[in-house]
């Protein structure tokens, strides 16, 4: 009898579920993202070339001073026989965790070493059908900042779905690789010398000053 009574009380609550998941609209949705959907997404990208104006290297490596401006020029070229919108960014790069060490390029938001110091490039880009446009930018580091900087040049494509049942983008990312050596001026590195040199006097004043006086003491 309480087995009768527990498999009618499981009936009506499972009963009583489906119908009020009927008459409250509730629906079970599965979105699956198809090959062609992806293919869609990273056609824009495939599509594009990115190469600097004065090298046909897929890298680049600067050399500069403190202060120096150094300009960046980069050619894009639209294969497509339509115009493609893509996005652009500079961000820091760095290498893989593992025994290869790749080359990779981190978040947008990532910007500590190289891509605030890379300004004037647009970040939209509208490329014509079957053409080429030229874009130029600024790398800057400040006075006395040295050192050598991994950067990325990274370029998007965007593709996105808005139906009844979903909403998503898919982002397509490539990455041209950008290193700067940055070496302090004469007058910074001077400057740095007489500051070392000055700091390492006084540390001798100081070490003769409580010697003498110790000697005193002594006496």
């Amino acid at each position: 009898m309480k087995k009768f009574l527990f498999l009618s009380l499981f009936s009506f609550v499972c009963l009583w579920s489906i119908t009020c998941a009927q008459t409250s609209g509730m629906k079970e949705v599965t979105t699956q993202i198809s090959t062609a959907a992806l293919n869609q997404a990273g056609s824009a990208v495939q599509s594009i070339e990115v190469s600097f104006c004065d090298t046909d290297a897929k890298n680049k490596t600067f050399s500069i001073h403190d202060g120096q401006t150094q300009d960046l020029c980069l050619q894009f070229t639209n294969n497509d026989n339509k115009s493609i919108a893509i996005s652009v960014d500079f961000v820091d790069g760095t290498f893989t965790n593992d025994q290869r060490k790749n080359r990779a390029c981190l978040d947008k938001d990532q910007k500590t070493n190289f891509g605030q110091y890379v300004t004037g490039m647009d970040s939209s880009l509208v490329l014509p059908a079957t053409s080429s446009i030229t874009k130029h930018a600024s790398i800057q580091y400040p006075k006395g900042m040295h050192g050598t900087f991994n950067g990325c040049l990274v370029y998007y494509g965007q593709w996105s779905s808005n139906t009844w049942t979903t909403d998503f983008n898919i982002v397509i990312r490539r990455a041209k690789f950008i290193d700067v050596n940055v070496s302090l001026t004469l007058r910074e590195k001077y400057r740095s010398e007489a500051i070392i040199l000055l700091i390492v006097i006084i540390l001798a004043l100081l070490v003769k000053w409580k010697f003498s006086s110790r000697k005193k003491e002594s006496s």
